[in-house]
């Protein structure tokens, strides 16, 4: 095999692609990661901002997901199911989603209304996360600051962050260490705040 290889000893530019597979929280760092790389080595603005805000549009997507997973575990009921969770590229519904299961935990954050304002422009723009992975003459001509949207997105991501922290540390005052080992949550965050024994060697304590 050309490209997957098992055996590669060049670590320097070597990828394990099942490391994070588990957790929608890493994929979305991964995607945030790449986004702001592309914004601060643009070269044609006008053919880069497909990949750019297709990058950022599903980091937004996969945090909403991660978000409702958490605390749909700490309120012990579903407003989405995980089919649903798994088909939806909506941010509308996925945004409608956290503020039923979430309402407490969105509510203690300053940028809610900045967050959701982003989110549902975003969502209003592109609605089926496709339009910026194929040409589509119903493109309507517009402009976008890219610093500014780097920006923008580093909060967006803030806010994410702060909710999962939040329910993380919920779970773990309250011991439910292996709910949030299902469904995949990044426990790096609270790990050594409540001694937590690593069972999963891709944790780092």
């Amino acid at each position: 095999m050309l490209l997957f290889n098992t055996t590669n000893e060049d670590t320097k530019y070597t990828a394990n692609l099942g490391y994070y597979a588990y957790s929608h929280e890493r994929y979305a760092e991964g995607f945030f990661y790449a986004a702001n790389t592309l914004v601060e080595n643009m070269h044609d603005k006008d053919e880069m901002i497909y990949p750019l805000f297709f990058l950022y549009r599903h980091m937004t997507e996969l945090f909403l997901k991660q978000s409702i997973q958490l605390c749909q575990v700490t309120h012990g009921r579903e407003v989405l199911t995980e089919r649903e969770l798994r088909n939806t590229h909506s941010l509308k519904t996925l945004w409608e989603g956290l503020e039923q299961i979430g309402a407490e935990y969105i509510r203690m954050q300053k940028t809610v209304d900045l967050v959701k304002s982003i989110v549902l422009e975003i969502d209003d723009y592109d609605q089926r996360s496709t339009r910026f992975r194929y040409a589509d003459t119903e493109h309507e001509s517009t402009t976008i600051n890219i610093q500014l949207f780097g920006d923008l997105m580093n909060e967006v991501r803030h806010f994410f962050w702060m909710i999962t922290e939040d329910c993380s540390h919920l779970l773990g005052e309250q011991g439910r260490i292996d709910e949030l080992r299902k469904i995949g949550n990044d426990m790096r965050i609270f790990v050594n705040d409540f001694n937590i024994p690593v069972l999963d060697p891709t944790i780092k304590a």
